[in-house]
């Protein structure tokens, strides 16, 4: 199970998940932040990757264009539990 964010331009979410979650970027450019090791990366669509159980900062890199991205949790167990979870961890910034 999978869910589907979209970020407008000039939005920004932050992202803790409790394990790993796999981003892939539908449309536009992503650009994630990871808070403790600050590593930058930058997805264009059809690019995906693993994120670990650390908060993050997500946002389009182009000032004009929304962004679209898949969250995917790579967790054994209730998927359907942990996307909940994560939905209520996806915290959406202005």
């Amino acid at each position: 199970m999978n869910m589907l964010m979209t970020l407008q331009a000039r939005q920004t979410a932050s992202l803790a998940p409790e394990g790993t979650v796999r981003v892939r970027c539908l449309r536009g450019i992503l650009w994630i932040v990871g808070q403790r090791d600050g590593e930058d990366r930058v997805l264009e669509a059809g690019e995906s990757v693993m994120l670990g159980a650390q908060r993050h900062y997500l946002s389009s890199v182009r000032r004009d264009d929304a962004v679209s991205f898949e969250l995917r949790p790579q967790q054994q167990g209730s998927k359907a539990g942990m996307l909940a979870r994560l939905g209520q961890r996806l915290r959406q910034l202005f």
